[in-house]
């Protein structure tokens, strides 16, 4: 593949600008209004604090807290009505319990859907910068020609890191901790990140005006179908850590799979063995290893440059600030 659609060989000299930060509290996240105008802010629902009482205040902290696990576990807006009936089924009925969860499952769908989109829009920036990383490092050979999915799951979950987790899955950093994260938690984590970052690559390798409205409606549903892959389905919120308990039981929402989407969801390292009953604070030290046991010898060539271009990348992100190419898609 050659340069980004849209770069001209003049705009491959130009050193490609840092990716922006993706920060988030949870104490922001919980207290803030909601605002579609801004999609790094979530919080409140419904209500603003004049509004709220004590009580419902602190239902719209839980309540934020489910949506999250939920999220992380599923990528799909299914289980939304139970974790809704859970946090506000014992209201009392004068405050009208009905239109609690009616307005409540309304407003979290489109929280959700909105989490959704901004994260696609952030793993194609994520995405276009490595690829601009990689041709400024070697323009003759390089992840940016890559086009086998299978090599590029392998790469990117190879590449995986906390950071690069959290600059796509901005939504997820106030409630998840990956270091201490159990190696079962982290194995999800990797295979979900590797499996979108290499669509997203295969996606923006067709010219935008090439593209079709089914390749984004594949996109976003591969999104939401990932998690059925059989063994990614299989990790629950005790996998990950800094998480509260969770009476729903975790996974307790099945939803019809896709298997030709789930077909292309490919998983590059064998699941860990799942510790019985062992607490998620006490996982092992050294489980980074888990996340770089060999992986599928086409992607032998690639390994070499991958501390290159991260150091490289590095470099790049302390160099001076170009202005930005604007993204179409």
């Amino acid at each position: 593949m050659s340069a980004p659609s849209g770069s001209s060989n003049s705009d491959k000299e130009n050193i490609p600008p840092p990716e922006p930060p993706a920060n988030t509290s949870f104490e922001s996240a919980s207290t803030e209004i909601i605002s579609f105008s801004n999609p790094e802010s979530v919080g409140v629902i419904l209500h603003s604090s004049a509004q709220c009482s004590k009580e419902i205040k602190a239902r719209e902290k839980e309540l934020f807290k489910k949506l999250w696990w939920m999220y992380l576990l599923f990528l799909h807006y299914s289980g939304i009505l139970g974790v809704v009936n859970e946090v506000y089924s014992s209201l009392d009925k004068q405050l009208g319990t009905w239109y609690w969860t009616v307005e409540y499952e309304k407003r979290a769908r489109d929280i959700l859907k909105n989490w959704k989109c901004h994260s696609l829009k952030k793993f194609r920036v994520h995405i276009e910068y490595l690829m601009e990383v990689s041709h400024a490092d070697n323009p003759e050979m390089g992840i940016h020609h890559c086009t086998e999915q299978d090599k590029l799951v392998a790469y990117f979950t190879h590449l995986f890191d906390r950071d690069s987790f959290k600059k796509v899955f901005y939504w997820a950093t106030p409630v998840l901790n990956i270091e201490n994260s159990s190696p079962h938690g982290k194995w999800y984590l990797a295979q979900i990140y590797g499996n979108i970052a290499a669509r997203v690559k295969i996606l923006t390798d067709v010219p935008s005006g090439d593209r079709k409205a089914d390749d984004n409606e594949y996109l976003s549903t591969y999104w939401s179908t990932i998690t059925q892959k059989p063994r990614l389905c299989d990790v629950d919120i005790d996998d990950f850590a800094e998480q509260q308990h969770d009476d729903s039981g975790g996974r307790h929402s099945k939803r019809q799979a896709d298997y030709k989407v789930l077909d292309n969801v490919i998983l590059t390292v064998e699941m860990p063995a799942k510790q019985a009953n062992a607490p998620v604070a006490n996982a092992p030290a050294g489980t980074e290893s888990d996340l770089e046991e060999s992986f599928e010898s086409g992607l032998i060539r690639f390994e070499a440059e991958i501390e290159k271009q991260k150091q490289r990348a590095a470099e790049l992100a302390a160099a001076s600030k170009p202005k930005r190419k604007k993204w179409k898609f």
